[in-house]
Formats: C-alpha cells, structure tokens, sequence
C-alpha cells in the first residue's frame, strides 16, 4: 500500500470516528439509565445476600485469615457502590426538590385548581423524588448494616491477632524444656550441616565432572566482573567526592545510596548467583541442601544492605557527607551496633528457615521457647543501647537558615534532651523493649518476637521517613530560592521565608499520616482497616447535623490559599505598574490598595468556606446573638477579640518581636484571645489588652526583619584630631563580627558641646536583639584605641568664678572666718 491510500484512509477513520462515537453516546446513556432504573432493587438484594453469607461466616465459621480477608474486600465494594447510589441520589434530590417547590404548595380543597400542565409536572416531579428517597434509604441502610459488618471482620482479625502473639510455650527454665530444647536444637543443626554431604554423594556421577564445576566458576566469574564494574562506576559517578565541602542533601542522600548498594554489590551478586542456582529448576545444588543454601543466601544479602546502606547514610567518617546531625562519635557507635544487630537477625533468620526446611519435626515447642530466649535476650540488649541519650549527641549549630541557600541551623544536643516528648517516647520504647527481653522467660514468645521486630520495623521507616523529609524539605527551599520565585514572580526574601517555613510545618503534617499508615499495621492494625477509615474520614462524618469532610476542608484551605495570593499579585502589580503612575496621594494609594487586599481576603474566606460545604445561615446565627451580646454589655470583650484578630491578621507584632508600649518593653511571649502578654528583660510579664494595642503606638524593632541601628555618642577633649577620631571609630566598628559591612557604618560629628567635641557612631546589625552587646563590646574597644592613639574623653566641668559680694559691716567678721577657695578655681559640677 502506498503512502497515498494509507492517508486517505486514515482520514476517512478520523471523520468516522468522532461521527460513531456521538452516535453512540445517548444510546450508551439511555442504557445506563435504564440499567440504574431497574436494578436498583436488584442491586440492593444482592449486597444483602453478600452480606448475610459473611454474616453467617462470622457467627459460625471457620475462621481463616484468607476467608475473612476476602469478605472484607466483598463488603468493601458494597460499601463503595452504595455510597455511590447515596450520593448520586442526593446529587438527584438536590436539583428536584427545588423545583418542585418552585409551583408552590398543592391548591386546598375550596381553591381553585391548578392547570393540568402544573399538575402533571408536580405529579411527575413527586414520583421522580420518591424514586430517589427509596434508592437513597436502601443505600443508607446497606451503609448501616456494611458497617457493622465491618466491625465484627475488624473484631475477628484483633481477636486472631491477641491469639497469635499471646500463645504460651512452655517456659524455658524447665529442666525438660531445656533438655529437649538443646538437644532437638543441635539434632536439627547437625542435620542441617549433613546436608552439603548427603547432596553430593546423591549428585549423579555424570554431573561430577570438571566441566559443570568450571561452568559454574566461569557464571560466578563474570558475576563478580559486571558487579564490579558496576561498583566503579556507582563510587565513581554518584559517590562521595572529597573535593566537594558542602553538597546539598540531595547529593548526600544519592552517594549514601550508591556507596551503600556499590559496597554491598559484589558479595550479593555473589550470593544471588548461588541462590538462582539453587532455586532454578535445573540448578546443580537440590534437595534439602538447596534450601539451607536458600535461606543462607537470603540472610547474608540482608545483613549486607542492612549494614552498609545505614554505614553510608550515618558516615561517621565523612561528616559533610552525613544525612543526619548526629556527631562522628554517635554515627560509628551506630554502625557498630547496627552491624551486631543485622548479624543477629540474619543468624536468627537463617536457623529458623533452615530447621524447616530440613527437619520440621524437630521444632517442637521446647526448641522454639528456648531459641526465643536465646534471640530475645541480645537483640533486646542491643536495643537498649540504641536507646541511651549518649547514642543520640547531635552538632552544635552553625548559622542561621536563609532562605536562598537553604542552610538550615543544627540542632543542639541540649535541645534534644530536655524535650519532654522524647524523654516520654524513651521511656515507653525501653519499657517495651524490657517486656520483649522478659517475656520468653514467662512463655509468651510470640509476645517477645512481636514487640522486637516491631520495634526494628518502626525504627527502619522513621529512618526512611526522615531522609524523605530532608529531601523534600530541600526541594521546596531549592524551589523557592529559585530564579523563578526570585525575579519572574517577584517574591521579597521575607515572604519565601515565610512561605518556606509554612510549607515544611506542611510538610510535617502530612509525613505524620504516612508514618502512621506505614507503622500501624505492622503493629496489628489490618491495612484494609486502616485503609478504611482513612476513606471513611475523607468521605466526611457529620456533627451536630453538619456534615465534615477532610478532603473539602483542605480543598477550602488550598482554595482560600490560591485566591490570596491571586489577589496579592493583583494588588502588587495594581500599587506598582498604575497606581504609582498616576498622580492620586500616595495615602489614597496606600488606602486602595489595602482596601482590594482585604476585598480579596473577605473573598477568599467565603469562598473558602463554600467549598468546604458549610452553612452560612450558622454563621448568621452566631453574628445574631453576638450582636445582642454586645449590646448587654460585651463591648470591651468583644473590643479586645477583635483586636486579636487584627493583630493575627495584620500581624503588626508577632510572638517573638521586641516591642515597646508606652512605658513597657520587652518581647512578645503569646497573643491571646483577649490580651497579649509581653516579657520585659527583667524577665516580669506584662498583660496587656488586646485594643490598647490596636489603638496605641507601638514601636516594633523587628516588625519585618531583625535589621537595627546602633548609635553610640562619645565625646573627645578639644584640640583632639577628628579625622583621627572618625578612622578609630570606623575601625572598631567594621572590626566587629556582627556589625554589617552594607549598610557601611559611619560617624557624625554632632556638635562643639560644653565640655568635649561630641561624635556619634552609628552602625548597623542584622540582629537588633545583640545591639546592647555588640554596644558594649564597642565601648571596650574604643576605650582601647583611644588610650593607645593618646585621645582624652572628658568628663563634664564647668569653670564657676566667685567674687565676694558686697557686705555690711556687722557681717564683716563672719565672712572673714568662712573660708573661701580663691576667685577663678575650678569646681567640680554639681549637675
């Protein structure tokens, strides 16, 4: 077929296809309207049908844990399609009942009727509704009965599950128990090792020559070779590079990835040749030897990547490789311990599949509460000691984060240990980990196997959960100091700080669900439980008639979120691109544009709420009766909670700013509903109304940043040089660590005063919270410099002449005994 006829048909496909797939589509509806119609009750017989054979399972049994877990999946898709007819009917409800309402209430008897055009519309209109009311009650109660029938499953599964991990043993320090113990232990473990014999003796002669024996060394060799090179490149490409001093998290977390899987590559390419040739259904090794060799395989590759891959996330020899904070002496002691707790576990893995595979009949229930005790006991032990504070030392910080290069300050090790909710969490984790090493000992091994591998289980998805947290939190500061956010959308510095910070507290939140989706079921909680109630609480539930669902309300939120910053952008680029280039007051300005931003938040709010599916007419209500509060007397009140509002909206002060209110100052500590506390630096707290705030000037010395000035007076004899006086001052203060070098500090020569030449330093920091110390830091250091370069600071003086007044006489002899200093001596000031 040429070119030609191909296109052509082509084209005929692509007119016929849009004209069939209209044809289609009002029969195809049609049909499914239909379908809805008819089987409605058909649909519901069938769930009660379902439901009354779990029902009867659930009564009667036997129970299995396949069976139930089948049920569950049945009643599950119940529960779905029901939903579906509910909602759907409702969605039906919603747009009928309005328009039945619309022709008014049916004519009384004595009135007269209605034409026959409204009376067939009510008529049709009411039997439409009464279909949607039937579907919607018998999906509503298919609802009712599926979650009950849920619960009893859920029931079932806990009580399987209490049976499982609180199955007695005999109890290990019984002379019997511990001689049948060890001696069916070492029969399985000699059986075990009789094995390797008993497979080459029953191997067949012709399969014993050289040649198999060097086929299987040439695999194994070019395994090693292509293992190996892969090794080389992984290191060479995505490893640690010395060179680099300060990678970003990502770069981290990619070379503890590739040295972990390149240093365990070789021995597991190893290991998985050996077990391919094991389990292959050609493979030279059968028999029971073929399945220790198996499991020997399998827990060796684990101990491997559970050694290494923790050894490059930790590197207690590289620290600025390192993913966590922790210190280079509290990363090696974790190596070394994760390094005895993965042998354990893989010696404990390898002896329980291998006395299983070779000789079931020896695991009696003496073997296996002896060898609970004999793994229960180091592997608690080791536990313990991951627990001590002393395993857990974290880096002093370094500087502050900033939000274009995302450095993020380090935790303190005091920070960490006087947290009380990891003081409690220890606590809790030790007490578990005692009643796992215990447990054994009073015959509850399955207890002690549950809690210990648990802990582990938890303790290997916190570590996986906090290195996807340092690469997320990474990405979104590498996002929003990007060139993107800096100049293409305009956002200052303070606002991506704020943002970022928003974001990871976001962040946060929504990891803590993930974890515990992760956790919880490894914990006893079913998945398919779980899984339940998570689609539960997004479906909504309802409270006090109102209905709530998670997914509207943070729909809402992210709504609320979008128009804000719609309107923000809006309101930038009214202030900058018109507004500046028109000749309105620059206060008429400043009053538009606050006006459109709180339009636009009054907007996003009501939307929001919209979205989310509440009421308003509640609302209503609410401001109703707040208004008749107000009038009884609630002025004050309601004065001040408003003006928390404001202050929580406007922020002109914010916990942590250092404020001052009339004569008060100090730092905020907390804004309340009705008050503000504020803490001066005597460490007194002041409570101060809420409106007084609002009403009163404020002075705020870190309302947008930190950044402050520092001026500093000083005085100098006359007849000093004070050129020389303004380069010793400069000199100290571009000297000083955390004064700024932009702005540039300068001197003013101020004034010719009484006593001295007086001069004022003023210099800037970017934590005005220092300037007292950075002061007096200056102080000691220009006392310094001025004693070196010979330059007097004067104290105040004043040159006071007495002449002797004129006197009578009789007063002549006592001023000659009152003793006067000489006319033009200089006396000190009394000021």
């Amino acid at each position: 077929m040429n070119w030609a006829g191909l296109l052509l048909i082509l084209r005929v496909f692509a007119v016929l296809l849009p004209i069939g797939a209209v044809s289609l589509l009002p029969v195809e509806a049609t049909a499914q309207n239909t379908l809805d119609g008819s089987t409605s009750g058909l649909a519901a017989a069938n769930w009660n049908r379902t439901l009354n054979a779990v029902e009867h399972y659930i009564e009667r049994g036997p129970h299995s844990p396949e069976k139930t877990s089948e049920f569950r999946d049945e009643v599950s898709k119940i529960r779905e399609r029901a939903l579906d007819v509910s909602q759907n009917a409702a969605e039906a409800l919603k747009g009928l009942e309005p328009r039945l309402d619309a022709l008014g209430p049916k004519p009384e008897e004595g009135e007269p009727p209605e034409s026959e055009e409204i009376a067939d519309e009510r008529k049709r209109l009411n039997e439409q509704i009464s279909v949607h009311r039937a579907r919607q009650s018998l999906a509503d109660v298919t609802l009712a009965r599926v979650d009950t029938v849920q619960l009893e499953l859920t029931t079932l599964d806990r009580e399987r599950f209490v049976q499982k991990i609180f199955k007695t043993y005999p109890l290990p320090f019984d002379t019997e128990v511990l001689s049948e113990g060890f001696e069916n232990i070492f029969a399985a473990a000699h059986a075990v090792l009789a094995t390797g014999p008993a497979w080459w003796s029953a191997l067949p002669e012709n399969r014993k020559n050289i040649q198999t024996v060097l086929t299987f060394i040439g695999v194994l060799f070019l395994t090693i070779l292509i293992a190996w090179t892969v090794r080389r490149v992984l290191l060479t490409r995505f490893g640690v590079r010395p060179e680099i001093e300060d990678p970003s998290y990502s770069r981290r977390l990619l070379a503890a990835v590739a040295e972990g899987v390149s240093r365990g590559i070789v021995p597991a390419a190893i290991l998985g040749v050996i077990y391919f040739r094991a389990v292959s259904s050609d493979a030279l090794i059968t028999g029971p030897f073929a399945e220790v060799i198996a499991n020997l395989c399998k827990a060796l590759i684990g101990y491997l990547l559970g050694v290494q891959i923790p050894r490059a996330a930790l590197s207690p020899d590289n620290p600025n490789w390192r993913l966590t904070r922790l210190t280079a002496a509290s990363s090696a002691a974790l190596v070394r311990q994760i390094r005895v707790l993965a042998a354990v576990f893989a010696a404990s893995d390898f002896c329980i599949g291998a006395a299983f595979a070779v000789s079931p009949d020896l695991v009696t229930p003496a073997v296996v509460s002896v060898f609970n005790v004999l793994v229960a006991v180091p592997l608690g032990l080791l536990i313990l000691f991951f627990l001590r504070p002393n395993r857990w030392q974290f880096e002093e910080p370094k500087e502050e984060a900033n939000a274009d290069t995302d450095t993020e300050a380090k935790p303190t090790p005091a920070a960490v240990g006087r947290n009380g909710f990891w003081k409690g969490l220890r606590i809790v984790l030790v007490l578990l980990t005692v009643v796992a090493i215990f447990a054994p000992f009073a015959g509850y091994g399955g207890l002690s196997n549950y809690l210990i591998g648990n802990l582990v289980s938890t303790g290997f998805l916190v570590g996986v959960m906090y290195i996807l947290r340092g690469l997320l939190r990474e990405l979104i500061g590498l996002f929003l100091g990007s060139h993107l956010m800096r100049e293409t959308v305009g956002w200052d510095y303070g606002l991506r700080s704020k943002i970022k910070i928003s974001l990871r507290i976001l962040l946060d939140i929504l990891l803590l669900p993930g974890l515990a989706a992760a956790v919880l079921p490894a914990w006893g909680l079913p998945s398919e439980t779980l899984w339940l109630w998570i689609s539960v609480a997004f479906q909504g539930f309802e409270v006090g008639g109102v209905r709530l669902s998670p997914a509207d309300i943070l729909l809402g939120i992210l709504v609320f979120f979008i128009i804000l910053a719609v309107v923000r952008a809006f309101r930038s680029a009214l202030s900058t691109r018109v507004l500046s280039q028109t000749r309105i007051d620059p206060g008429l300005q400043h009053s538009i544009s606050k006006g459109i931003g709180y339009v636009g938040f009054v907007a996003a709010a009501a939307i929001a709420v919209l979205v989310m599916g509440v009421d308003l007419s509640g609302i209503a209500i609410v401001a109703g009766a707040l208004s008749v509060g107000i009038g009884f007397g609630l002025q004050n009140v309601v004065n001040n909670f408003v003006s928390g509002l404001i202050l929580l909206i406007e922020r002109p002060i914010k916990v942590g700013d250092w404020v001052v209110v009339g004569s008060t100052e100090g730092m905020v500590k907390q804004i309340n509903v009705r008050s503000t506390e504020i803490e001066t630096f005597r460490r007194a707290s002041v409570i101060i109304p809420n409106a007084d705030l609002i009403s009163n000037s404020v002075t705020n010395w870190t309302h947008k940043d930190r950044y402050g000035r520092i001026d500093l007076p000083i005085g100098v004899a006359y007849g000093t040089d004070t050129r020389k006086v303004e380069e010793i001052l400069l000199e100290v203060a571009k000297q000083h660590e955390r004064v700024l070098s932009y702005p540039a500090p300068f001197v003013v020569f101020q004034n010719f005063g009484d006593s001295s030449l007086d001069f004022e330093l003023r210099a800037y920091t970017g934590d005005v919270l220092w300037q007292v110390l950075i002061a007096s830091d200056m102080r000691h250091e220009i006392d310094k410099r001025f004693k070196e370069a010979e330059i007097e600071i004067p104290f105040p003086q004043r040159v006071v002449h007495m002449a002797p007044p004129a006197t009578k006489p009789e007063e002549t002899s006592d001023a000659k005994q009152t003793e006067l200093p000489e006319g033009g001596q200089d006396l000190p000031d009394q000021d």
